[in-house]
């Protein structure tokens, strides 16, 4: 699903409230910005890249950059809240949806309080994007549904990865405690994931790994077992394809 992704941090670039006079319609152009619309009043109509959108009250639609965006018709008194970003869109599990309904009553407020401090000649690039991302986090939460079976399923592994990396992992183990074949687990995780919970347990020893080797002056072998390797010698064959370079040599010459 093409949605804004939060793989990529968007940055803010301008924000204002726009009334449209009666008759008025929305201009043609190509924007190089992507914008983002909160519709408080009435409806918003044009045209994008040809394709007919109608934005109304009590909801949001992002334009993309680079397409042209025309009016067949005359908008409906609009008053709307909008903010020109930089991001990327993008085929993505973990984003937001490109239009949707807003709450009312949640983020007309944030709107407001974004609207004040961008206009506040005091406040700095920082002050502004973190009001642009509180306002993205909001969104973001209001517009979640609850997990479906398989992504809550998927989301319970994922924690216990987390919390037990370090310890004896096997998949066998995570089909006893959750009650589910290897398979099935297996077929889970890597849908929500992009990859199998093995694998996603190593990747995080290794880099666990790689922390120690930089920070402490303890042995390879020491730092094998308290990352939870069964034998040094897999430890050794996983760190040399991640990293390029044995755990010694990576100690002496850091790739960071």
């Amino acid at each position: 699903m093409r949605q804004l992704s939060f793989g990529h941090i968007p940055k803010y670039k301008a924000c204002n409230f726009r009334y449209f006079e009666a008759g008025e319609r929305h201009v043609t152009r190509v924007w190089h910005e992507h914008v983002m619309i909160f519709m408080l009043e009435g409806t918003l109509n044009f045209t994008e890249d040809g394709e007919p959108v109608s934005v109304c009250k009590n909801h949001y639609y992002i334009q993309e950059a680079g397409k042209r965006q025309s009016a067949e018709c005359e908008s409906k008194e609009p008053k709307y809240f909008y903010i020109h970003f930089d991001g990327r869109i993008e085929d993505t599990e973990r984003g937001l949806s490109l239009e949707g309904e807003f709450d009312k009553k949640l983020i007309p407020p944030l709107l407001r309080e974004m609207d004040k401090t961008c206009k506040d000649p005091s406040k700095t690039k920082f002050d502004r994007n973190y009001s642009f991302y509180h306002l993205l986090a909001a969104l973001d939460a209001s517009q979640k549904k609850p997990a479906s079976p398989k992504r809550a399923l998927a989301e319970k592994m994922h924690e216990i990865i987390l919390e037990e990396y370090r310890a004896p992992f096997s998949i066998e183990e995570l089909s006893r405690r959750l009650s589910y074949s290897k398979n099935h687990l297996i077929d889970v995780f890597k849908k929500n994931y992009g990859t199998t919970p093995y694998k996603y347990a190593n990747d995080l020893r290794l880099e666990y790994a790689r922390q120690l080797l930089l920070t402490t002056d303890k042995s390879c072998q020491s730092i094998s077992d308290e990352c939870g390797f069964a034998e040094y010698t897999l430890f050794y064959k996983l760190f040399c394809t991640r990293f390029g370079s044995s755990p010694t040599k990576y100690r002496e010459h850091p790739r960071l």
